[in-house]
């Protein structure tokens, strides 16, 4: 279902308001502008002095107030969040709009002294999208117990109609029957970690079904989407130790939640150091990073010579190597390995790693060079790939079809 959401980030409540607006506006200007201009005084008008106005850590709406027509009536709503000292905790404000004047409708409570994260979604199913904010005690945000809380907009109010602890969350149609899923993850190596997938029935959030997680891992990143055609899973990339981890897919039918992979004799998706999970071919469907040292090096662990490799679930009982990529961290550069290039491929890269080659059967395939841009002057031979921060990127090939392969970071 479409929704009309108008997100406006405000670089300075005093000083003006950058107006970002998504998806289609619900009036024109000069009008909007006269709105917004209305809604910041009420705002004001409702804070005191000492009021720290709160914007989300993460997530797609990270900015100070959101306008969007919640029950798509054709009348706006306005959501802030702020405390009223540094160690308060967070309160919500809802407002209202009727040609172009805006009135405060309602107080409400948050769950912490830090705004996480914050969406606008239909978790409810009643056609009226709610208000889903996360809440951190800690300023940044890192504690692995935070607090959820649903609002459910129902008589022009905001209503909590779910409170729960999590360490993150995710709102996806996994199962794909037309309804969203919230599912909240809890990773707490002193108590039980696990997921939990709960759905709205019968005016209340229902826990549908829960696995647990193991407590010794932590997630580095998790995320939801396909996974293979017309799968969706839940995709957890979880480490332990100092750089180990793995991926893990976890999937809903409705009523369980349920593992891809067997974690014996040894997890499928084991790497030797981290690597998030991606959609690198970009054809809608997520792969596991497995980090692979190229034939004929070193085995040890040199990042500088590593290759992710990414795989893509067949939605049986096997991993297909979709990609592989060599990524330079340090000079902030990709390069997708054409799908000619087999196995064989020997990495050499010069001692402060600006130049790398890319060698099979002692024949050079390609090679990247980075140097500072006062350096670069005889340009003969050499083939630009990109510029950057006073840095030149080039090749010694002329090979249009290898330079697609070539991307910025």
């Amino acid at each position: 279902m479409k929704k009309r959401i108008i997100i406006l980030l405000c670089t300075c409540f005093l000083s003006g308001c950058q107006l970002v607006i998504s998806n289609e506006s619900l009036m024109k200007p000069p009008g909007l502008v006269n709105t917004m201009a209305s809604l910041e005084q009420t705002i004001l008008s409702h804070l005191s002095s000492e009021a720290v106005l709160m914007t989300p850590l993460t997530g797609e709406h990270q900015n100070v107030k959101t306008v969007m027509d919640l029950d798509r009536d054709g009348t706006l709503e306005a959501v802030v969040f702020y405390k009223e000292n540094e160690h308060a905790i967070v309160k919500g404000l809802l407002f209202s709009e009727k040609d172009g004047e805006w009135t405060k409708v309602q107080t409400f409570l948050g769950d912490g002294n830090t705004l996480y994260e914050l969406e606008i979604k239909d978790v409810t199913n009643d056609g009226v999208l709610d208000v889903i904010a996360g809440f951190s005690f800690r300023n940044d945000g890192k504690d692995a117990r935070k607090g959820l809380a649903v609002y459910q907009y129902d008589l022009e109010k905001l209503n909590r109609v779910f409170n729960n602890t999590y360490t993150h969350m995710l709102i996806d149609d996994l199962n794909q029957d037309g309804v969203d899923e919230l599912v909240t993850i809890l990773f707490d190596q002193y108590d039980v970690s696990g997921m939990f997938v709960f759905n709205y029935t019968n005016n209340k959030m229902v826990l549908m079904d829960n696995v647990l997680l193991n407590t010794r891992v932590n997630a580095l990143n998790v995320i939801s989407g396909y996974v293979a055609l017309d799968q969706k899973a839940i995709v957890i990339d979880t480490f332990f130790g100092n750089q180990e981890g793995f991926t893990d897919y976890i999937l809903f039918d409705g009523t369980e939640l349920s593992y891809v992979f067997d974690w014996e004799p040894i997890h499928p998706t084991y790497k030797s150091y981290m690597i998030l999970s991606e959609d690198t071919n970009h054809d809608g469907i997520i792969e596991a990073g497995v980090p692979y040292i190229p034939d004929n090096d070193d085995k040890e662990l040199n990042l500088n010579l590593l290759t992710h490799r990414y795989y893509q679930w067949d939605g049986v009982d096997d991993m297909i190597l979709i990609n592989e990529i060599y990524d330079s961290i340090e000079y902030g550069y990709r390069f997708d390995f054409p799908n000619e290039w087999t196995e064989g491929i020997h990495i050499e890269t010069s001692d402060e790693n600006k130049e790398v080659r890319f060698i099979k059967n002692n024949k050079l395939l390609f090679d990247i060079h980075v140097i500072p841009a006062s350096d670069f002057k005889n340009i003969e031979g050499k083939f630009i790939l990109a510029r950057k921060n006073n840095l030149v990127y080039y090749t010694t090939f002329s090979d249009s079809e290898l330079y697609k392969k070539f991307r910025l970071l």
